[in-house]
């Protein structure tokens, strides 16, 4: 947890002292929205202390959108950004039913942060990767109990904005995040003693619109 943190630490710290190197006249402000898909897959392990691990892995696509805003640094043909992103929807990774048990694993609350380096390609276009440090709950909801546990995970992405009209432009974005593995636990969903750990894998293509501003 403490690499982690520390990786994306230095990373984000090398974006804002390169873009801070440059005059602050050259610093604008951004604000977007985008809608698209996300797929979560999950690897769940059942922990059961003197039987064999069972693990299994499930996945779901879900309609999603997405909210960010943070600032970017222009610095000729490359543009340096920081931002913050939050997702407000839920989004599903497993749903279960054997009678009259039923079981669904949600991802809720995600957000992260943002840093990115992106390449003027002419015209009004810029090209982008960005690294990310994200965070979100992943919560069961079952028949006979409801738990949650929140989780940390690394993603890597990248896309391309056009310009148009001033200060709007239009997106597309990728964002694929690794979560670390979490343990839950409780004895009336997984027997006394027994635990599952679930790895979240979400992947997000998104479609937006954006604003810069001094």
């Amino acid at each position: 947890m403490f690499k982690l943190k520390r990786a994306i630490l230095v990373v984000l710290s090398a974006v804002g002292f390169l873009a801070a190197s440059h005059a602050c006249a050259q610093m604008k402000g951004y604000a977007s929205g985008g809608l698209g898909f996300d797929t979560i897959a999950t690897d769940d392990t059942l922990v059961s202390p003197g039987n064999p691990d069972s693990s299994t892995t499930t996945g779901k696509s879900n309609f999603t959108g997405q909210i960010d805003a943070g600032v970017r640094f222009d610095a000729g043909d490359i543009v340096y950004g920081v931002g913050l992103y939050i997702n407000p929807t839920t989004l599903k990774a497993d749903e279960q039913g054997v009678g009259a048990f039923s079981a669904k694993t949600e991802v809720k609350n995600l957000m992260g942060l943002v840093g990115e380096v992106g390449w003027k390609m002419g015209a009004g276009a810029v090209v982008y990767g960005k690294l990310s440090y994200d965070r979100a709950k992943a919560e069961v909801k079952a028949t006979s109990a409801s738990l949650s546990k929140n989780f940390t995970g690394m993603g890597l992405g990248g896309g391309a904005r056009h310009t148009f009209a001033g200060n709007m432009y239009l997106f597309v974005d990728w964002h694929h995040i690794v979560g670390r593995e979490v343990s839950l636990q409780d004895a009336a969903l997984y027997g006394a003693g027994n635990s599952l750990k679930v790895k979240p894998t979400l992947t997000t293509g998104l479609v937006g619109l954006g604003w810069t501003f001094p």
